[in-house]
């Protein structure tokens, strides 16, 4: 029997944001600080990231102090060689693109950490302070985890922040006098997204081989046609023959009988007719994305569609002849213009929108758009518009 072949919407959301602090000290002038751990669970997603960040700061009176190694014995009570802090981190998904009947789906996790130094609110440019740079310390715990499981529970991430001995006292009087944050960036990684199916098969979301697409002569970053041979499952790779992809061109997969796409970060421009006319039943736009062009997914069997704040112009027909029946749409978005959700199955009773956009016609959001487009731009209010019983209110 054929199994369902499935895949994982790249999607994101973070439930709380975590902010830790702590506090440095320069050890002979006792600038205090903290030993900390972080609270709360930060929620992370395959298709960008979360970030959180440890704060180190100058403030006094806030119990312990970080002072350089080796220099406890020199310094008063309360000093500390290091602070250590975890970060609770889950893996969540807002939507499903066709999930696979399976459980089980375990994806690799990538943590990245960025350190800024600062001083009255202005970064220090590393390349001028490198020597101040490199004496804070981020050490990641070998017991980290390396792969997290959908909707599982947490998992503990673990680090120690030290701080080498200042050379001079320069040195010493600069770190003395500034703001260090600590950023950290969690994600998981798309291309080996493992399930287990309901027989025990692993299966590996893995992104479609480049050979099967193809990219303009003149615009290289730009896909112009795709090969069915790549299987009904696509995985746009970000990057084509060493050139990151920002353009899905005209036609690129017009009645390719696809039934299902990730689009990947990056992409700026989805042309017209780029997927007319196949299989898809969701689809989510990433927040690089900025336009999408005429009749760029019409005719599909799409009941769903998630837009990332970034886009800006959804072109006439973009959507149309589909089965939405609700739309949300970021805040960045300026223009829907004529029937972009047009008629089709697209009996539309529930649009989020922003406030003082465009609305081509009255064929913009389905078959109840034209009501839609007189009671919205009464006042172009951004909320939550719903139709009940013939009209439309806003919550």
């Amino acid at each position: 029997m054929k199994k369902a072949r499935k895949i994982l919407t790249a999607f994101l959301i973070i439930l709380s944001v975590v902010l830790t602090t702590g506090t440095f000290a320069y050890w002979a002038n006792y600038v205090e600080g903290t030993q900390t751990e972080a609270l709360g669970t930060i929620n992370i997603g395959s298709a960008t990231s979360a970030s959180t960040v440890f704060e180190l700061s100058n403030k006094l009176n806030s119990g312990g102090y970080l002072v350089p190694m080796n220099q406890v014995l020199n310094s008063g009570v309360g000093a500390v060689e290091v602070i250590n802090f975890v970060h609770a981190i889950k893996w969540n998904e807002v939507n499903e693109i066709s999930q696979l009947n399976g459980s089980n789906t375990q994806g690799l996790v990538g943590v990245q950490h960025k350190i800024y130094i600062s001083q009255n609110d202005d970064i220090l440019p590393i390349e001028d302070y490198a020597d101040i740079y490199t004496l804070i310390n981020v050490i990641y715990s070998e017991t980290n985890p390396s792969v997290l499981y959908l909707n599982d529970k947490s998992e503990s991430f673990s680090y120690k922040v030290t701080m080498d001995e200042p050379q001079n006292i320069e040195q010493y009087q600069l770190i003395a006098n500034s703001n260090i944050v600590i950023e950290f960036l969690y994600t998981i990684k798309t291309e080996n997204i493992q399930t287990i199916d309901i027989d025990n098969t692993e299966i590996f979301l893995e992104e479609t081989s480049e050979k099967f697409f193809v990219v303009s002569r003149t615009a290289n970053n730009k896909i112009i046609d795709y090969d069915i041979e790549g299987g009904l499952d696509v995985v746009i790779p970000s990057i084509i023959n060493n050139v990151s992809i920002t353009s899905i061109g005209d036609n690129s997969f017009l009645r390719a009988g696809i039934d299902s796409v990730v689009i990947p970060d990056g992409v700026t421009y989805i042309g017209t007719n780029a997927f007319n006319e196949n299989n898809l039943e969701t689809v989510v736009i990433p927040s690089s994305v900025k336009l999408i062009s005429y009749n760029a997914f019409y005719g599909n069997n799409l009941t769903e569609v998630t837009f990332e704040e970034g886009l800006e112009v959804i072109r006439q027909g973009a959507f149309a002849d589909n089965f939405i029946t609700k739309v949300t749409l970021p805040s960045s978005v300026v223009e829907v213009k004529s029937g972009a959700f047009g008629y089709g199955g697209n009996f539309i009773t529930e649009i989020t929108i922003g406030e003082n956009v465009t609305i081509g016609n009255s064929t913009s959001f389905g078959w109840y758009g034209s009501s839609f487009r007189s009671f919205y731009n009464q006042e172009k209010q951004a909320g939550t518009y719903i139709y009940t019983n013939g009209e439309w209110s806003i919550i």
